[in-house]
């Protein structure tokens, strides 16, 4: 596989839901604790493998992302720890993902949004504000 980064002149998709892990490229990704992850990508013009594995190698897992699909849930045991680091390889594209959890106490979307900011989730931040309107 090519080791190039998918969008990798920084141009960042407008997110359909603040909650997505977008893994069109590189950068920190805020979950909300307790709610299942999903994966997101721009691009569903076609099936890609995929595949994910913490940066130290210790879990691995590997699937096809459906054409016309741009959501994925992983499996259910991918290991997600705050401050953990995430490989997301689609097709021949890599995105590095540094993982942030929110706590599940924090409700009020508004302080969602400025945790995420903080963090460097601004898409994710943008798309929850937009939402909150």
């Amino acid at each position: 596989m090519r080791d190039s980064h998918i969008a990798e002149n920084g141009g960042e998709e407008n997110l359909p839901d603040a909650w997505l892990v977008d893994v069109s490229r590189s950068g920190p990704r805020c979950v909300l604790e307790g709610r299942r992850v999903v994966l997101w990508r721009a691009d569903d013009a076609k099936e890609q493998p995929v595949e994910i594995a913490t940066a130290d190698g210790s879990w691995r897992a590997g699937t096809k992302w459906p054409a016309r699909s741009q959501r994925l849930a992983p499996p259910d045991k991918m290991p997600l720890t705050d401050g953990g680091k995430l490989t997301v390889r689609v097709g021949d594209a890599k995105a590095d993902i540094d993982v942030t959890i929110i706590p599940a106490s924090v409700k009020d979307a508004t302080v969602q949004a400025a945790w995420m900011a903080e963090k460097g989730c601004r898409p994710q931040a943008v798309a929850l504000l937009g939402k909150a309107r």
